[in-house]
């Protein structure tokens, strides 16, 4: 079962938890790439990843790995008889999101599509999922091709505990609303 986006990655191996970094980090990888990469062997390396995929951690799709992520289904429409479909993106996405992105911020009137695809652009990364944040993509397609995009981006929870906002009286020590 794949991880879910508000699930931490926990690790019972380091090993395990090496070869999950740089495949979030790289977006999508071949085994080799990761075994070459972190210096392990291709008889270990195939046994780390069983137990990854094994465990929902990663996935491996037509010789490549991605991080496994819980984001629902693919729902398919009808709307003025043009057919789409919205479901969570794949990293194989990359490059359509990049175009749609570079449309909508041609005419400087939508400045974050701008800045999340120059962000895109340089890590090559979709699906983030690591101790300090989640990020994920879902597509809107016509016959396989990217035409709109949605994205999320949600930091650790636990990270912003620690960050003095709020203690048990509330929002910065003010005390909770009382219910009637």
């Amino acid at each position: 079962m794949p991880l879910l986006a508000r699930e931490r990655p926990t690790f019972k191996a380091s090993a395990h938890q090496h070869i999950f970094e740089f495949v979030e980090r790289n977006g999508s990888v071949t085994p080799q790439q990761a075994a070459e990469a972190l210096r392990i062997d291709a008889e270990r390396i195939q046994h780390d990843l069983t137990i990854l995929k094994r465990d929902g951690y990663l996935d491996e799709r037509d010789g490549m790995l991605t991080v496994s992520l819980e984001a629902g289904e693919a729902e398919e429409f009808d709307s003025n008889g043009i057919r789409y479909q919205i479901r969570p993106a794949l990293q194989a996405d990359l490059s359509g999101i990049l175009g749609c992105m570079r449309h909508v911020a041609e005419g400087r009137t939508y400045l974050v599509a701008e800045s999340v695809g120059e962000v895109l652009d340089h890590e090559g990364v979709l699906i983030r999922h690591n101790g300090a944040n989640t990020r994920m993509f879902f597509v809107a397609t016509i016959a396989d091709d990217v035409v709109g995009w949605a994205h999320l981006e949600a930091p650790r929870v636990e990270k912003l505990k620690s960050c003095g906002g709020t203690d048990r009286r509330g929002p910065r020590g003010v005390p909770p609303a009382r219910h009637r």
